[in-house]
């Protein structure tokens, strides 16, 4: 089930409370990440039908509008991608399904992971533009991330919780096949 040589970045390493974290239980946590995440997904996508009805005619000598075209459609499909992994992965939490859970899961591990990548370039090359009207904007992007890793650890509490009580209900039913096997023989 878990690799015996676990990798520094991966599920396995992350702080994981047992039943709660903060002030929720850990179904009712996965449930409330899910509902953010699809309004969230939901206001995006409404941005972007408002931007792609705004944006200007492309022409052969302003390729601005296409780069424009081509940003509303990336966002978009993200937020449809996380609209549909969001709604499976709240169905999975409801059900207790971890099967369900599992795809959100990778998403946003990927999502965390680039976002960290993607800082820790701007910051290595020195293309981060550093001046005192944006540090408002670099807070509320550091305190987005922090949300985002919260929500991972919380939904991945979860998940593995669901895969345990599942391992235990495996080996509970086994033993229970097994002796009541062995006393039809008595």
């Amino acid at each position: 089930m878990y690799s015996k040589f676990p990798l520094p970045v991966s599920m396995e390493n992350l702080p994981r409370p047992r039943r709660s974290f903060g002030c929720f239980s850990l179904k009712l946590g996965c449930v409330l990440t899910a509902l953010i995440l699809i309004l969230y997904s939901i206001f995006v996508l409404a941005h972007c039908g408002r931007a792609l009805s705004a944006l200007p005619a492309a022409s052969p000598d302003a390729p601005a509008p296409l780069l424009q075209l081509g940003s509303v459609v990336y966002t978009a499909v993200h937020s449809l991608v996380t609209l549909f992994l969001s709604t499976l992965m709240m169905i999975g939490a409801l059900r207790e399904t971890p099967s369900l859970m599992r795809p959100w899961l990778v998403w946003v591990s990927v999502q965390v992971v680039a976002i960290l990548l993607l800082f820790i370039t701007y910051v290595a090359s020195g293309a981060l533009p550093v001046s005192r009207d944006l540090l408002g904007y670099y807070l509320l992007q550091g305190t987005v991330f922090m949300i985002r890793v919260y929500m991972l650890v919380l939904v991945g509490s979860y998940y593995r919780q669901l895969e345990e009580e599942q391992d235990q209900t495996e080996r509970l039913r086994t033993l229970l096949d097994k002796d009541f096997a062995m006393t039809q023989y008595c």
